[in-house]
């Protein structure tokens, strides 16, 4: 585990003193000193460090503002999701353009140009310091997934997806579109397990594309799906329950997921869109489940739907001393 050294070739005395203040505090530095930008084997060489490391610091100085080797170093960093460290060893003309230019202004940098050594230094150690405490955990389960066969990824994707931490995230997420559903199975479970937002998107498209492909193959096993959509439930926020409320209208075969996820997210779901979905449902799960997912809402207005379902669909209503039950045609409780 290392921290990755970007800099400007015409520059290595700055690269050469952080490499030399990161060491003494017992951190290991990767930095090219040496070699000569060009070729097969040393941008392969230059991608392994990047992917291997835990951040990567940029050295920003005039002349790396011009630097196409820099922006890739930047651009993979940013593709292995590293935290980066711009900091700032030279005056500049506008130091907020320049990191716009190496598009890294959405990084907070240290400028070792407007205060005193010692406190740059400091700045940076501290900076670097959680970046590193956060990936500690992870680091040996991410080595995994890259090097080892299916057996080691999908147990490396479980352990990650215990181990809860958001920056895993992005290791995992290629894994939606491997070919085994095992696979599919057990990213899905680890994205919903982490509980980060950052992962709806990924969720989403993942199962908008497994759908059309259940339509184009019919395939029969879809069991990552279902994993998928109750892991948006687990994730919690309520950004995905409009796509669920869709899944809930359109899917008669995800239809208890969606609702279940609807009822795990809670809050934010629209009760006059789970009001709609409860007037029109004849299946009996599909109603004990929209109107658990109506009670979880806690909004007040919710009432009004499960009112309006009682007077309609239910002939009887048992008032039981531990609480109120309906009883349907066939004799079967709902809990209420």
């Amino acid at each position: 585990m290392h921290i990755f050294l970007s800099y400007s070739r015409g520059t290595p005395y700055f690269a050469e003193s952080l490499k030399n203040l990161l060491e003494s505090e017992g951190y290991v530095t990767w930095i090219d000193l040496d070699g000569i930008p060009g070729g097969e084997k040393w941008e392969r060489e230059i991608y392994r460090a990047i992917q291997s490391a835990f951040t990567t610091v940029v050295i920003i100085t005039e002349q790396a503002l011009n630097s196409e080797w820099i922006k890739k170093e930047i651009e993979i960093s940013k593709a292995n999701h590293l935290d980066i460290i711009p900091v700032v060893m030279e005056r500049l003309n506008n130091t907020g353009e320049a990191l716009k230019k190496l598009q890294v202004s959405q990084y907070q940098a240290i400028n070792f140009v407007l205060q005193r050594k010692e406190q740059s230094e400091k700045q940076l150690l501290q900076a670097i310091e959680p970046i590193k405490s956060k990936y500690v955990s992870i680091l040996p389960y991410i080595d995994m997934i890259r090097t080892g066969d299916k057996e080691e990824q999908d147990f490396a994707i479980q352990k990650l997806g215990q181990i809860g931490n958001a920056n895993a995230i992005g290791h995992i997420v290629p894994f939606l579109k491997s070919a085994a559903i095992d696979t599919r199975y057990s990213t899905a479970l680890a994205l919903g397990s982490i509980g980060s937002s950052e992962a709806i998107a990924h969720l989403v498209e993942f199962i908008k594309s497994r759908l059309r492909q259940k339509v184009e193959t019919q395939s029969v096993y879809d069991y990552d799906i279902e994993q998928a959509i109750l892991s948006l439930g687990w994730i919690g926020d309520s950004e995905a329950s409009q796509f669920l409320l869709e899944i809930a209208e359109a899917q008669d075969t995800f239809r208890l997921r969606a609702i279940w996820a609807l009822a795990e997210i809670n809050k934010g779901v629209e009760v006059a869109q789970l009001g709609r979905l409860l007037s029109g449902f004849s299946d009996k799960d599909d109603e004990f489940f929209c109107i658990w997912a109506l009670y979880r809402t806690g909004q007040p207005e919710a009432s009004e739907p499960i009112i309006t379902w009682l007077e309609e669909k239910i002939p009887k209503i048992q008032d039981i001393e531990d609480g109120y039950y309906v009883g349907d045609f066939d004799g079967n409780l709902y809990s209420m």
